[in-house]
């Protein structure tokens, strides 16, 4: 009776460490682990090489789960039912009825604390926990993987080779999310306390550059900050030393008629640099060809091309080519820090 006591509880044990170590290494973050593991932490390393064999290892839980459980149940409700045997004797039950009610009570308790202890417990206990749960599963489960082996492989090729048969080829244990999977997990993280809500804002802002265009962002073209290339040349200095801006859309003629784009340090230069006041015409020479982008591009693409073109201002147009704006790379990186 003891003995099989004993086994009961070994048995459901071992039922309940397998679906720990399953759920486990689902659920774990190999990121997580990794990290660990370049760390020097022998479980993380070992825990490591169990994800990048992920399928074999599952086979091998799976193989745990399986023995466990049929185990269980040859030794488990006999057991619970010789227990209850002598209570239910006591209490005035025939003989005709004992043996059928002691089972009946028997299989019902013990496939309750089956249930709880050997499956549910663990299981949640692997989802809230993974990766401290995969690390302490790992030399356990890596032993039992070579112990039984041969039978593993077997069960795991028999799997695969199903699999192929229903068109599903193998894959790597490779976590992909789509965006809007992303965002959800940030604002998972941010919602639970993981990250800072200026993490988030920002995260969410990278994310977003896809699907937000310049015209939503760009600086208007009544506000935009520019020069008249004929304007007398110390009237242009001092607007240029006054003003907060870098660099200037230069017209001439029609603010619509953009000739260039000047950088305040290029007119500030020539003003140190030179006893006469250069004309119009020498000021359009410094100042860059200007870029003129579509107003649907989104900001997505524009910051790489800012960086590919090693350019800080672009000028924004709608569809008939009519200046809508400017947008600039400090406009999309405000976009995304806030």
């Amino acid at each position: 009776m003891y003995a099989s006591i004993l086994w009961v509880v070994l048995l459901l044990a071992a039922n309940a460490f397998f679906v720990a170590a399953e759920f486990a290494l689902v659920k774990a973050r190999g990121l997580r682990i990794a990290a660990l593991a370049e760390k020097g932490d022998l479980r993380a390393r070992l825990t490591v090489q169990i994800l990048t064999h992920l399928e074999a290892y599952l086979a091998a839980c799976q193989l745990g789960i399986t023995m466990a459980s049929l185990g269980l149940g040859w030794v488990g409700e006999p057991a619970v039912a010789a227990l209850l045997e002598p209570l239910f004797h006591a209490i005035g039950l025939s003989d005709a009825v004992l043996h059928t009610v002691s089972f009946v009570a028997g299989f019902l308790i013990f496939s309750s604390l089956h249930i709880v202890v050997g499956e549910q417990v663990p299981k949640t206990l692997a989802i809230r926990k993974p990766e401290p749960v995969s690390l302490w599963t790992a030399y356990p489960l890596q032993a039992f993987f070579l112990l039984f082996y041969p039978l593993n492989w077997l069960l795991n090729r028999a799997a695969r080779g199903m699999l192929t048969m229903l068109g599903v080829g193998e894959t790597g244990h490779v976590e992909v999310f789509t965006g809007a999977e992303l965002k959800n997990l940030i604002g998972a993280s941010h919602q639970h306390g993981s990250l800072r809500k200026q993490t988030h804002d920002m995260l969410g802002g990278i994310l977003d550059l896809a699907e937000v265009e310049v015209e939503e962002i760009m600086t208007h073209r009544k506000n935009m900050a520019t020069l008249d290339a004929d304007m007398p040349f110390t009237e242009l200095v001092e607007t240029v030393r006054h003003s907060p801006h870098t660099r200037f859309p230069l017209w001439r003629g029609n603010p619509d008629t953009i000739i260039g784009v000047l950088h305040a340090k290029d007119v500030l230069g020539r003003a140190l640099g030179s006893d006469e006041a250069p004309s119009g015409e020498d000021i359009a020479e410094v100042a860059a060809p200007p870029w003129f982008i579509p107003e649907t591009t989104s900001l997505q693409h524009q910051l790489l091309a800012f960086r590919q073109r090693r350019e800080h201002l672009a000028i924004v147009v709608d569809e008939y080519g009519d200046i809508q704006g400017l947008v600039t790379l400090e406009d999309i990186l405000e976009e995304i820090v806030g």
